[in-house]
Protein backbone atom coordinates (compact mmCIF):
# COMPACT_ATOMS: atom_id res chain seq x y z
CA UNK A 1 0.00 0.00 0.00
CA UNK A 2 1.16 3.52 -0.77
CA UNK A 3 1.19 6.05 2.06
CA UNK A 4 1.32 9.83 1.86
CA UNK A 5 4.81 10.69 3.16
CA UNK A 6 5.68 12.75 6.20
CA UNK A 7 6.57 16.31 5.19
CA UNK A 8 10.24 17.30 4.98
CA UNK A 9 9.56 20.47 7.01
CA UNK A 10 6.98 20.85 9.79
CA UNK A 11 5.99 23.87 11.89
CA UNK A 12 4.08 23.15 15.10
CA UNK A 13 4.20 23.43 18.89
CA UNK A 14 4.13 27.21 19.16
CA UNK A 15 6.31 27.93 16.15
CA UNK A 16 8.92 25.20 16.49
CA UNK A 17 10.37 24.19 13.12
CA UNK A 18 11.34 20.63 12.29
CA UNK A 19 13.43 19.72 9.24
CA UNK A 20 13.95 16.09 8.21
CA UNK A 21 17.66 15.33 7.89
CA UNK A 22 17.59 11.51 7.61
CA UNK A 23 14.97 8.91 6.84
CA UNK A 24 14.42 5.30 5.84
CA UNK A 25 11.16 3.35 5.38
CA UNK A 26 10.46 3.03 9.11
CA UNK A 27 12.21 5.89 10.96
CA UNK A 28 13.42 9.47 10.57
CA UNK A 29 15.50 12.16 12.28
CA UNK A 30 14.29 15.76 12.44
CA UNK A 31 16.31 18.81 13.47
CA UNK A 32 14.33 21.05 15.84
CA UNK A 33 14.63 24.85 16.00
CA UNK A 34 12.57 27.41 17.90
CA UNK A 35 10.54 30.22 16.29
CA UNK A 36 13.65 32.45 16.22
CA UNK A 37 15.77 29.82 14.44
CA UNK A 38 17.89 28.79 17.43
CA UNK A 39 18.88 25.12 17.47
CA UNK A 40 17.04 23.05 20.12
CA UNK A 41 18.01 19.47 19.31
CA UNK A 42 17.05 16.43 17.27
CA UNK A 43 14.03 14.14 17.34
CA UNK A 44 14.41 10.52 16.29
CA UNK A 45 11.05 8.98 15.45
CA UNK A 46 9.50 5.71 14.40
CA UNK A 47 7.18 6.53 11.51
CA UNK A 48 3.58 5.62 12.28
CA UNK A 49 1.19 4.64 9.50
CA UNK A 50 -2.54 5.18 9.27
CA UNK A 51 -4.64 3.23 6.79
CA UNK A 52 -7.11 5.00 4.52
CA UNK A 53 -10.41 5.56 6.31
CA UNK A 54 -13.72 7.35 6.18
CA UNK A 55 -14.65 9.51 9.19
CA UNK A 56 -17.34 12.13 9.69
CA UNK A 57 -18.47 11.74 6.09
CA UNK A 58 -15.00 12.45 4.70
CA UNK A 59 -12.47 10.12 3.08
CA UNK A 60 -8.88 10.27 4.41
CA UNK A 61 -5.94 8.78 2.48
CA UNK A 62 -3.40 6.34 3.90
CA UNK A 63 -0.61 8.43 5.37
CA UNK A 64 2.47 8.47 7.57
CA UNK A 65 2.18 10.16 10.95
CA UNK A 66 4.58 11.86 13.35
CA UNK A 67 4.36 10.20 16.79
CA UNK A 68 2.00 11.86 19.28
CA UNK A 69 2.97 13.13 22.74
CA UNK A 70 1.78 9.84 24.26
CA UNK A 71 4.23 7.94 22.03
CA UNK A 72 7.28 9.81 23.35
CA UNK A 73 9.81 7.48 24.89
CA UNK A 74 8.38 4.49 23.01
CA UNK A 75 8.31 5.65 19.38
CA UNK A 76 10.30 8.89 19.61
CA UNK A 77 13.08 10.56 21.59
CA UNK A 78 14.54 14.06 21.83
CA UNK A 79 18.33 14.33 22.02
CA UNK A 80 20.92 17.06 21.59
CA UNK A 81 23.51 15.01 19.70
CA UNK A 82 23.11 13.95 16.03
CA UNK A 83 24.96 10.65 16.56
CA UNK A 84 22.58 9.67 19.37
CA UNK A 85 19.59 10.66 17.23
CA UNK A 86 20.85 8.52 14.34
CA UNK A 87 21.46 5.55 16.66
CA UNK A 88 17.94 5.88 18.09
CA UNK A 89 16.35 6.15 14.64
CA UNK A 90 18.22 3.08 13.40
CA UNK A 91 17.07 1.19 16.51
CA UNK A 92 13.44 2.23 15.86
CA UNK A 93 13.85 1.06 12.26
CA UNK A 94 15.32 -2.33 13.20
CA UNK A 95 12.59 -2.89 15.82
CA UNK A 96 9.92 -2.17 13.21
CA UNK A 97 11.60 -4.56 10.77
CA UNK A 98 11.69 -7.31 13.42
CA UNK A 99 8.01 -6.73 14.27
CA UNK A 100 7.09 -6.91 10.61
CA UNK A 101 9.04 -10.13 9.99
CA UNK A 102 7.54 -11.72 13.13
CA UNK A 103 4.05 -10.60 12.08
CA UNK A 104 4.51 -12.09 8.61
CA UNK A 105 5.69 -15.45 9.97
CA UNK A 106 2.38 -16.13 11.70
CA UNK A 107 1.49 -18.52 14.50
CA UNK A 108 3.20 -21.60 13.05
CA UNK A 109 6.64 -20.26 14.09
CA UNK A 110 5.90 -21.08 17.74
CA UNK A 111 5.40 -24.28 19.65
CA UNK A 112 3.33 -24.16 22.83
CA UNK A 113 3.17 -26.97 25.37
CA UNK A 114 0.70 -26.94 28.25
CA UNK A 115 1.54 -27.75 31.84
CA UNK A 116 -0.85 -29.47 34.24
CA UNK A 117 -4.37 -28.00 34.45
CA UNK A 118 -5.87 -26.58 37.63
CA UNK A 119 -5.35 -23.47 39.70
CA UNK A 120 -1.61 -23.51 38.95
CA UNK A 121 -1.18 -23.55 35.21
CA UNK A 122 1.99 -23.03 33.29
CA UNK A 123 2.86 -22.90 29.63
CA UNK A 124 6.22 -22.86 27.96
CA UNK A 125 6.58 -20.97 24.71
CA UNK A 126 9.64 -21.69 22.64
CA UNK A 127 10.09 -19.53 19.59
CA UNK A 128 12.43 -20.39 16.80
CA UNK A 129 14.14 -18.07 14.37
CA UNK A 130 15.16 -14.46 14.99
CA UNK A 131 13.16 -13.59 18.10
CA UNK A 132 14.05 -11.83 21.32
CA UNK A 133 13.79 -14.90 23.55
CA UNK A 134 14.96 -18.44 23.02
CA UNK A 135 12.55 -19.59 25.71
CA UNK A 136 9.92 -17.82 27.80
CA UNK A 137 8.14 -19.43 30.73
CA UNK A 138 4.70 -18.10 31.65
CA UNK A 139 3.12 -19.09 34.96
CA UNK A 140 -0.37 -18.18 36.10
CA UNK A 141 -1.76 -18.44 39.63
CA UNK A 142 -5.42 -17.86 40.36
CA UNK A 143 -5.17 -17.91 44.18
CA UNK A 144 -7.92 -20.54 44.39
CA UNK A 145 -10.58 -18.26 42.85
CA UNK A 146 -12.28 -19.02 39.59
CA UNK A 147 -11.86 -15.56 38.01
CA UNK A 148 -9.95 -13.54 40.56
CA UNK A 149 -6.49 -12.18 41.26
CA UNK A 150 -4.41 -13.67 38.47
CA UNK A 151 -0.68 -13.32 38.65
CA UNK A 152 1.22 -13.87 35.40
CA UNK A 153 4.99 -14.15 35.48
CA UNK A 154 7.29 -14.18 32.43
CA UNK A 155 10.88 -15.27 32.88
CA UNK A 156 13.69 -15.63 30.42
CA UNK A 157 14.94 -19.19 30.68
CA UNK A 158 18.67 -19.54 31.03
CA UNK A 159 20.39 -21.12 28.08
CA UNK A 160 23.96 -22.13 27.48
CA UNK A 161 24.12 -20.34 24.10
CA UNK A 162 25.59 -16.85 23.95
CA UNK A 163 23.25 -14.12 22.76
Amino acid sequence: MSYESLPIEITQNGGHHYRQIWRDDRAAVYEQRNAFGAFLGYEAIAIKRQEACRAFGRQYPAKELYPSSEDWGKLAVSVSDLDRAMDAAREFSSRAARRQSTHLKGADSSRITQGRPGSDRSATLRRTGTHHFDRVTVSERTNGRKNGNRQVTMRRASSGAAK
